[in-house]
């Protein structure tokens, strides 16, 4: 019932979609036109270094194509000229998809794509190409269970079904048999419609593999089910939505995880041929033809009047453990005093018992580093350590005996660093503890989860005054606001593992919970970013960390980030760190030791990139976009008689510099002028200008005198796409 009635109230832009899609029998894609397709097919995955170095083929050396890549190849050899590709991983397309950027393609693709992280820009734009005349399928995929998106927004508002749960605010760990219908390797069979549409008539269905896994969709009122299971569950469903056209599939995507077979059909190609041709019929966009521009960005930056205050803190990287020997130099390299480092609590084979050796040396080590260490309890996880866990089961319980246990291994690992509270030689080794890495949390086990949180925490508040507690690292919606909801009091920090999520959207959601905690009267929580990444290799990496930290060096509430990790690291298949490890060599890794310099080069830019913010003010000349000051990024710092200004272009459209498609330029390079604005000193100063580009990173200027006295400096600087610059004085 409360489908039928949330598939009857849909909104107005689904009404409209719905009355337009009745009874459509629209002719496919005219022959003469060449449809331009943005495919936004994943993370890492979909990218041409992993699929060419670290998919090998059987022999070892082949090359193989997967998802995006496919799909291009599999169209080209059945309709060779019909269709332009461009294929995006994930983190563009959340980060730079917006209404300029689509205007260039007549459908969009998007399959395995985190919800979560889409940002308010990129679900109004979706909405209005698709009213507009543009194409969409989206394809629910590998991370389908953490891309469902909150009702009524424009983006979902023009796909022809619904998923059954709002991820905003429904439990998402549901049961499999809650997001996924009962069919295991199925064919999909053409309903009577699908024998008719275009999109899928005149294909051998009889011949396709078997879908491994179909997901649970709710078609809208007068949309069409072009594909069903044997049992009729819908599994392509389509519709005419405005002027556009749009379909979604809960199985079919590219040889990826949940339809790996898919790939071997032999009418593929043909299926996506037919399925984007469809999907492009009514589209009115051109492709801009542009000229290449030089542009002058104005920064002017005024030391004099000062913002929040920036910490080594935010630049920190998990594994400061790990940083001996060859590594050490590069590790230091990033100036890490200041910043933080998180290591385990010891190990408890059982009540009562510790083993500090491990512990003891990385706290030793985060000790000579000048860090700020955070100390992990984390043997808690699901199932861990064995013998609590087969005393008590599992979080709902959450038994006295239970609690207790957790709170005698924190008080007796704190007892052990830092000393009994008020006894001569007590000091605060370790002033930050975190309960729990990632717990498996849901709506039924974060009373549990509570009640073991604000015992513990009780019980450090009252012996370790000094003590911050902190909890999380969970997946955060809804749980964030649960856990602030049922441990606000007790709660220090709340740590954060924001996985996948571009800067914006990241800040987005803290901001929000901000808001949330002063809203119950726990204005004191600040937030610990103890674990962040996105799953994509190379300068879209670089971009991406580049645009993370400017955003967070805005965050008062925020104390610390750490970046995972510090030396090269997969799990199972996601590329993390930020130096190359002692193997890899022969699969495309770089020496060992060396910096893997698309997130290297992102935290070297910013090594000296601490105090108080300043003033920041960008103009462009008349006649040049406004929009471009969006894509030029400048922040600066002031630290005592050290000054630091980072600026860095952006990625953009395409990587190669901000396009004004309205007017046909591209900015290929930019000059910033800088003009920075500070009190006179007694002393002379040294300008240092150092660049960094995801590739590689140098000082280009050094050893620029400003003179005794003079209270401004000015530079022309200018700046390609995806480089970032620093202006150091000192």
């Amino acid at each position: 019932m409360i489908h039928e009635l949330a598939r009857k109230t849909s909104g107005l832009v689904g009404l409209l979609c719905a009355v337009v899609c009745m009874g459509f029998t629209a002719t496919g894609q005219a022959d003469d036109k060449v449809v331009k397709v943005l495919m936004v097919t994943g993370d890492w995955k979909t990218q041409p270094w992993y699929q060419d170095t670290w998919m090998p083929g059987v022999d070892k050396k082949s090359k193989q194509l997967y998802r995006g890549r496919f799909i291009k190849a599999e169209v080209d050899k059945v309709a060779p000229g019909k269709f332009e590709f461009t294929d995006i991983n994930s983190y563009l397309g959340q980060e730079y998809m917006d209404a300029d950027y689509l205007s260039q393609f007549d459908v969009v693709l998007l399959g395995d794509i985190t919800g979560w992280s889409l940002n308010p820009r990129f679900l109004a734009t979706i909405g209005d190409y698709v009213k507009n005349g543009g194409g969409l399928i989206y394809c629910a995929s590998w991370k389908w269970h953490c891309s469902m998106l909150p009702k009524e927004n424009p983006f979902v508002q023009v796909l022809p079904a619904e998923f059954p749960v709002n991820n905003v605010t429904d439990d998402w760990r549901m049961k499999e048999e809650e997001t996924a219908t009962d069919d295991k390797d199925f064919k999909p069979v053409p309903t009577p419609d699908g024998l008719k549409n275009p999109a899928t008539k005149g294909l051998d269905w009889n011949s396709v593999p078997t879908l491994d896994k179909n997901f649970k969709i709710i078609p809208k009122t007068g949309a069409e089910v072009l594909l069903k299971t044997a049992k009729g569950n819908p599994t392509l469903v389509a519709w005419q939505c405005g002027q556009g056209r749009a379909m979604l599939s809960s199985s079919i995507f590219a040889n990826d995880e949940v339809s790996p077979k898919i790939g071997d059909w032999k009418d593929f190609g043909k299926y996506y041929s037919q399925v984007l041709g469809w999907l492009g019929a009514n589209s009115k966009n051109t492709k801009a033809v542009l000229k290449n521009s030089a542009a002058t960005v104005t920064a002017s930056v005024d030391f004099n009047k000062q913002l929040n205050t920036v910490s080594a803190s935010l630049f920190s990287v998990h594994g400061a453990h790990s940083c001996e020997g060859q590594a050490l130099p590069v590790f230091n390299e990033l100036k890490p005093k200041g910043e933080f480092a998180r290591f385990p609590a010891s190990d408890q084979p059982g009540p009562g018992k510790f083993d500090f050796n491990k512990p003891d040396k990385e706290l030793a080590q985060i000790e000579r580093f000048g860090m700020e260490p955070i100390c992990l309890f984390g043997a808690y996880g699901y199932g861990n350590p064995k013998w609590l866990w087969q005393q008590n089961g599992s979080w709902e319980k959450a038994s006295d005996g239970y609690v207790a246990a957790v709170i005698a291994d924190v008080v007796g690992n704190l007892e052990h660093w830092n000393g009994k509270s008020g006894t001569p030689g007590y000091k605060t080794r370790v002033k930050y503890i975190e309960l729990f890495n990632e717990p498996p949390i849901k709506g039924d086990t974060i009373t549990g989860y509570a009640k073991i949180f604000n015992a513990v925490a009780e019980r450090v508040h009252k012996d370790f005054p000094d003590v911050k507690v902190g909890g999380g690292g969970f997946y955060e919606l809804p749980y964030m606001k649960m856990f602030i909801d049922k441990c606000g009091k007790n709660i220090d920090w709340i740590s954060r593992h924001p996985y996948g999520w571009t800067g914006e959207m990241v800040f987005r959601q803290e901001d929000d919970l901000v808001s949330y905690a002063k809203s119950k009267g726990d204005s004191q929580i600040k937030f610990i970013i103890t674990e962040w990444d996105f799953w994509i290799q190379g300068r879209e990496k670089f971009d991406y960390m580049i645009k993370r930290d400017f955003e967070s060096a805005k965050r008062q509430e925020l104390l610390g980030t750490l970046h995972y990790c510090y030396a090269q690291y997969v799990e199972p298949i996601y590329l993390f760190g930020i130096i190359w490890d002692k193997w890899g060599q022969d699969i495309g890794a770089g020496p060992a030791y060396t910096p893997m310099h698309d997130a290297y080069d992102s935290l070297w830019i910013f090594r000296d990139f601490r105090g108080a913010r300043a003033q920041v003010e960008k103009t462009v000349p008349a006649g040049v976009a406004p929009k471009l000051t969006d894509h030029v990024l400048v922040d600066a710092v002031k630290d005592g008689n050290k000054l630091d200004a980072v600026l860095y272009y952006d990625w953009a459209y395409g990587g190669t510099g901000y396009k004004d498609y309205a007017k046909g330029v591209c900015y290929d390079k930019v000059k910033v002028e800088l003009k920075l604005a500070f009190a006179p000193s007694n002393k002379e100063r040294t300008v240092t200008v150092s660049k960094a580009t995801g590739e590689g990173f140098e000082i280009v200027k050094k050893d620029i005198k400003i003179p005794a006295g003079k209270s401004e400096y000015s530079d022309s600087i200018e700046i390609a796409p995806l480089t970032a610059m620093s202006v150091s004085v000192e």
